[in-house]
């Protein structure tokens, strides 16, 4: 999920998925980025540098979304970023999937 641009990342809007994510604050804008933290970091730094920009992970965790029952839950943390602020994903989340309910917790 790009909540920049609100669309849908890869893989993320298909039936129950459950995806790794990564929030980003570039140039004092949040971004929510689903993927695996490594790679997402690893992609977007440089192309964030090369544009003159300066980008910082913020952290990372979970998404189960479920497209059948409209619902996307956040939650868990990355191994190497640490933990999200999981209200800030889940406003961003709430911005781009108007017609679900978005929900996080703290728990892993």
């Amino acid at each position: 999920m790009h909540a920049q641009t609100c669309e849908p990342a890869p893989g993320v809007n298909r039936g129950k998925t459950y995806s790794k994510l990564m929030l980003i604050e570039k140039q004092q804008e949040v971004l929510v980025l689903a993927g695996s933290p490594d790679h997402i970091f690893d992609k977007v730094n440089p192309e964030m540098q090369a544009l003159g920009l300066q980008c910082k992970c913020l952290g990372g965790g979970k998404i189960e979304h479920n497209s059948a029952e409209k619902k996307i839950r956040v939650y868990g943390e990355s191994t190497g970023y640490g933990r999200a602020d999981h209200s800030v994903t889940a406003e961003k989340l709430r911005l781009a999937y108007k017609d679900y309910e978005v929900v996080w917790e703290d728990k892993k």
